[in-house]
């Protein structure tokens, strides 16, 4: 290849993975705010965890798994 064709080439693979990158960032944060929403769902749909449990413990629970949710969904961002 030419300079000038290795040159073009180079800056268009580096647009493809920019490009890339936002649209596969974008997919995991849709994914994540899903997920959390769900989260939130299940423990909503849960009476009897409510009347054992407790409002503070349902809480805490909730924070735990979002927390989670987090740190799986920032380890799948491309950086």
């Amino acid at each position: 290849m030419s300079a000038m064709s290795t040159a073009v080439w180079q800056q268009t693979c580096h647009i493809c993975d920019k490009v890339h990158k936002v649209i596969h960032n974008t997919i995991v944060q849709m994914q994540r705010a899903r997920q959390l929403s769900a989260n939130r769902e299940i423990l909503n749909q849960l009476p009897a965890l409510k009347a054992v449990s407790g409002e503070k413990e349902l809480h805490f629970n909730l924070d735990r798994m979002n927390d989670q949710t987090n740190e799986l969904y920032d380890s799948k961002l491309i950086k």
